[in-house]
């Protein structure tokens, strides 16, 4: 009993015994020194992060857990689909009630949301209703008429997001035989009626020797965007782990890649959502705060990689209304009552300001594969990637501030941006994780 590995040693039991378990949202015990600093936030009067709310921004859409493809690494692979989804007026209720609290921008992420008959119909609602912008995560075929309805309905407000992880050996082997050829006619078809595509890659280990080639292979095609997705350890099991490099392996790849990219003019977006953290405070990232997610079956999530985990399930809008679930969740405030400095690697950390913490989604997971306490407070697996890299671009703005000081330019400091930054036409393409 109490160890790190109780609770997964309970489900894999349970299951092999047929016996139904109900999951309660994850919480605390009050065990060490560090948890009555979380329980007097909890206790006191004193706003949590996040609070006292400013409205909600970005809301992640996990239309569907249904999908054409079986990716080996896949976090959402295990996710179980019944046939109660949210239906076309759920979704368009739950969007309208995502806008009432303010939320400008939404993001379509599955399973393969284009499976969704009425994809097209929820875009619209978005962008012509609301006159917000959307993102959509595909790794299917999007033929020429389905491009053309997607700019149609998108309104200039939509930006697709191709999922390809290396070049055709590489990607068909993460993704299966065909996935390379659907997306890359896909990427043609939607740049075609004005729609350019930001390419996303999962830095599983397979793909880092195929980085280099790829980001010719994207730019050739006609994209001038990259966005690096550090691999979610969500449902990992002992076969699976060797999929997942270590932060040094990482680091040593992105240097490779940046070489590439800066003579070819491909920028990786991650470079740059780090640059502008540099000299601001940070504290986590922005799911649960300003963020939400919202699963297929209108269970409402601080971040869209816990979909299907009832761990973290803030409330579901099948019971309640979305408004009541962002102010009183008892799910949403633990995470806002988490602060990256409650870790004790990064209480001593010299860039935790910048940093955050990184993803706590990332760190509790990757310590639930490796059989390790996990929660808010686990250590975040990819810190041998995140923390050099982030001391780099501090050394750079040190640099710069220094030069633009003797040459008697005004210097203005960096704002915080945390999590998913979308804030502002120019940035919007620019995001940390997913």
């Amino acid at each position: 009993m109490s160890t790190a590995s109780l609770l997964s040693h309970t489900l894999r039991t349970a299951r092999a015994l047929a016996v139904d378990v109900v999951q309660l949202p994850l919480w605390i015990d009050i065990d060490e020194p560090a948890d009555v600093a979380v329980l007097e936030r909890l206790d006191g009067e004193a706003p949590l992060r996040g609070e006292p709310w400013s409205g909600l921004r970005e809301v992640y859409l996990h239309v569907t857990h249904r999908c054409g493809r079986a990716c080996r690494h896949c976090y959402n692979r295990d996710a179980a689909w019944d046939p109660g989804e949210l239906t076309t007026a759920e979704w368009k209720d739950a969007i309208d009630q995502c806008g009432a609290l303010g939320a400008s921008s939404f993001v379509f992420i599955g399973g393969e949301p284009l499976v969704r008959h009425d994809f097209v119909e929820l875009l619209d609602h978005i962008t012509g209703t609301h006159g917000a912008r959307a993102r959509f995560f595909f790794n299917s075929h999007v033929g020429e008429a389905a491009a053309a309805e997607l700019s149609r309905a998108g309104r200039g407000l939509l930006r697709p997001l191709a999922s390809i992880d290396g070049p055709r050996a590489v990607n068909d082997e993460l993704r299966g035989s065909g996935s390379y050829d659907d997306v890359m006619t896909s990427i043609a078809n939607l740049l075609a009626v004005g729609l350019e595509p930001v390419a996303n890659t999962v830095l599983v280990r397979p793909a880092l020797p195929g980085l280099r080639q790829l980001a010719r292979e994207l730019r050739s095609a006609g994209l001038s965007r990259l966005h690096l997705i550090l691999p979610h350890q969500q449902g990992c099991g002992p076969d699976d782990l060797g999929l997942v490099p270590s932060g040094a392996e990482l680091l040593a790849a992105l240097r490779e890649l940046l070489v590439e990219t800066a003579s070819i003019g491909l920028t990786v977006d991650n470079i740059a959502s780090w640059r502008r953290r540099v000299g601001a405070s940070n504290d986590f990232c922005a799911a649960g705060c300003r963020d939400l997610a919202i699963d297929p079956y209108g269970r409402v999530h601080a971040c869209v990689i816990t979909a299907g985990d009832p761990a973290f399930v803030a409330g579901t809008l099948r019971e309640e209304r979305l408004e009541t679930i962002w102010r009183a969740s008892s799910s949403l405030r633990l995470l806002r009552a988490a602060r990256a400095r409650d870790r004790a690697e990064c209480s001593a950390c010299p860039i935790v300001d910048a940093c955050g913490g990184e993803c706590w989604v990332q760190a509790h997971y990757a310590a639930r594969a490796h059989g390790r306490p996990a929660g808010y407070t686990a250590p975040f697996p990819y810190c041998d990637l995140v923390r050099p890299k982030l001391e780099e671009l501090a050394a750079e703005a040190d640099s710069a501030l220094a030069n633009a000081a003797s040459a008697g330019a005004d210097c203005v400091a960096a704002g915080a941006c945390g999590g998913q930054a979308a804030a502002g036409a120019e940035d919007y393409a620019v995001f940390d994780c997913i």
